[in-house]
Parts: C-alpha cells; sequence; structure tokens
C-alpha cells in the first residue's frame, strides 16, 4: 500500500473520480493521481489490496490507509475531518428540508447514499452523528421517508456487518 499523502486511484472518464479530484483540489489537498490504466481488462494490484470487494474507482488512500482501518491519532483525525465535513454540509441544509429548499432533488441523491456508511462510522470511531449535526440526520430521516431512497439504500446495521465481516477477512482489527 501506498505510504505518506493522499493517493486516488482512478480511472480518466469517471464522474466518479471527477468528483473526487474536484473535491481534494478544491479543499487545498495535494494528492498523487495514479491511473488505473486497464480497467476494463484488468485491475492493479494496488487497487486489489485497497477495494477488495468491489475493485472499482475511484479509491482514496491516505497515509497507506482506508479512514475504518486507522487507529488512534489517524482514526481521530479522520473522525474530525469526517465530522468538520458533515457540520459544513448541516450548516449548507440550513433549516430547509432539502439541499434545494422545499422540493427532494439531485444534490439531495448525490449525498443520500452516504447516510448508510453513519452507522458503522459511529460505531467504529465512537461518536454521534445525530448529536454532532442533529439537523443534517433530520434531513436523512426525511430522506429515508421517501418511497424511492428506502428501496434504493441498504440498511445500516448491515452495512456495518459487511465492513466488519471485511476487516476480518483482511486481518484488519
Amino acid at each position: 500500500m501506498e505510504e505518506g499523502g493522499v493517493v486516488l486511484l482512478g480511472f480518466w472518464s469517471s464522474p466518479y473520480v471527477m468528483r473526487v479530484k474536484i473535491a481534494l483540489e478544491e479543499k487545498g489537498i495535494q494528492f498523487l493521481y495514479k491511473e488505473e490504466e486497464n480497467i476494463i481488462l484488468g485491475k492493479s494490484p494496488l487497487l486489489l489490496l485497497a477495494n477488495p470487494i468491489y475493485k472499482k474507482v475511484p479509491v482514496l488512500i491516505h497515509n497507506g490507509r482506508r479512514r475504518w482501518a486507522s487507529k488512534g491519532e489517524d482514526q481521530e483525525d479522520a473522525k474530525q475531518e469526517f465530522l468538520k465535513s458533515l457540520k459544513l454540509l448541516e450548516e449548507e441544509l440550513g433549516d430547509k428540508p432539502y439541499f434545494g429548499g422545499d422540493q427532494f432533488g439531485l444534490l439531495d441523491i448525490a449525498l443520500i447514499p452516504f447516510s448508510c456508511r453513519f452507522h458503522t462510522y459511529e460505531m467504529y470511531c465512537k461518536f454521534s452523528v445525530e448529536k454532532s449535526c442533529p439537523k443534517l440526520m433530520k434531513w436523512v430521516n426525511k430522506c429515508n421517508e421517501r418511497k424511492s431512497v428506502a428501496k434504493a439504500l441498504p440498511n445500516p446495521y448491515r452495512v456495518y456487518d459487511f465492513v466488519m465481516e471485511v476487516k476480518k477477512m483482511l486481518g484488519i482489527e
């Protein structure tokens, strides 16, 4: 695994990779970009190691790890950075029911899938999204009332169990 700094594994035409590049640039975060040359025909050993289950890009590696593989001070730093991002989103949401106001829109659709991982982050990093960002969790709950969202998002407890299984498989305590 790459050591030191931030590494982004990607493929030139992936809109998901483009999102990550834009976000890193906007935040002023220096990163090393590694292009997956033959993503259709084969995956690099680094991609297979960093994302063994899905084997897809983008993959963001920080100091040689993924967030849930970190411990101690690294984990605390990752948690604080995550909470800072959530609070920024909460500030943008304000008292509106959705990011676009009264209507459920594209930004809501783009962001809500991440909420099914909140429980995993809370359990592993020992914090509460609800306590830190109550308005954001109100938005999550409102979005989850929508039939389309309820049908599409996995159960957060199932996501947690999956992550624990992957960690066990990879020998990450």
